[in-house]
């Protein structure tokens, strides 16, 4: 369904008339509803209720004791535990700690040779096979 309404401009004259050139100036009556301002573009904010301004103060205060305490909880543990800060251990303290042990491999002939082109002999890929669980 096409609606058929005037066309928008069709009380401007075809003709200028002025004769010294073309003028800025536009006829209000021709501009219709786009002069006028949407009246709520411009209308002021609502005040908030006192009862949602206490509800929010409420919440800042509540969000500000809860990250104190846990900073408090933060500071309270590091200064219970004495710092003993090793290369390859856990700085936060939250892992179980283990006695170290020093533990030196040989190098196994069967497993591996000195000359590298012989590790694919079938002496070495058998040592390597029986590491393996059997199939059946």
């Amino acid at each position: 369904m096409e609606s058929h309404s005037q066309p928008k401009y069709d009380n401007v004259p075809l003709e200028d008339q002025d004769e010294a050139g073309s003028s800025t100036e536009v006829d209000e009556s021709l501009m219709g509803d786009e002069k006028k301002w949407h009246e709520h573009d411009f209308q002021p904010r609502r005040k908030r209720s006192t009862r949602s301004r206490m509800i929010s103060a409420l919440r800042s205060g509540v969000n500000t004791l809860l990250l104190l305490a846990t900073l408090g909880l933060l500071v309270r543990q590091q200064l219970q535990t004495a710092p003993t800060l090793e290369v390859g251990s856990d700085f936060t303290g939250f892992a179980p700690k283990f006695s170290p042990k020093i533990t030196k491999f040989d190098m196994e002939y069967k497993y591996q040779r000195e000359n590298t082109s012989e590790f694919f002999t079938d002496e070495v890929m058998h040592a390597w096979n029986d590491l393996m669980p059997s199939t059946s």
